[in-house]
Parts: C-alpha cells; structure tokens; sequence
C-alpha cells in the first residue's frame, strides 16, 4: 500500500468517527438547549443558552466548510469527490516535485538594502570577549 493510499485510509476512517462524536455533540447540546428553556431565566441560565448557541452556530459552520468544488487544469469545474481528490493530490505533488528553480536574481533585485556597508563591516569582524 503506497503512503497515499494508506493516509486516505486513515483519513476516512478519521472522517467517519469525527461525524458520529460531532452528531452525538450536536444531540448532547440540543438536548441541554431543551432542558435549559424548561428553567426559569436567570443570569447563569442565558449565559448557558448563550454558550451552547454559539458551540451550536460553530459547528453549523464548521459542517459548511467544505471544499464543494475545484477547477480542474481544462478549466472544468469537478465536484465530485474523487475528481477533488486527483485535483488536490497532483497540485501537492507537483508544489513538492523536484523541478528546475529559477534564478532568485529578480527576486532579489526587488529587496531594497538597509544594512550600510560600515554596519556590516562590524558584523563581519571577528568575535571580541571584551564587547561583552
């Protein structure tokens, strides 16, 4: 099994066991958010309310934050999810191929100096105990 194949195993096996914690959360906080709006309001009451809406609101959102879809190289947009995974898997492999590098001379051309050649006079001078 190349490491690919294995960390897209385990990927969905991680999927599936986070779905059933994060559902059984869901129910824990629904239930409480009922058990709570039984009670008469206080203070202590809304602040509680007020948390379990916002961990309510947080893992509404966190479901919604998905990867839907991606441009493919033809300019085609894919959604399904094998298509998704080819797409992101050949641009990471790509980013972390070896390739030719281009020369860094027009990059470098674009920093401007702001070391003045006395101050890296002293940089480069050999280490003094007595400076210290």
């Amino acid at each position: 099994m190349t490491k690919l194949t294995e960390l897209g195993t385990r990927l969905s096996k991680w999927a599936k066991k986070e779905k059933g914690a994060r559902e059984y959360r869901s129910n824990v906080l629904n239930s409480r958010m009922i058990s709570l709006s039984s009670k008469e309001i206080s203070d202590e009451v809304l602040a509680e309310m007020t948390e379990i809406r916002l961990k309510i609101w947080a893992s509404y959102r966190q479901k919604n934050n998905r990867i839907k879809g991606l441009e493919n190289e033809a300019g085609r947009w894919v959604n399904e999810a094998t298509e998704i995974s080819t797409i992101a898997t050949d641009y990471f492999k790509n980013m972390f191929s070896k390739s030719v590098v281009s020369s860094s001379d027009d990059l470098l051309s674009t920093i401007r100096p702001c070391i003045t050649k006395e101050f890296n006079e002293n940089l480069r001078k050999e280490f003094q105990a007595a400076e210290f």
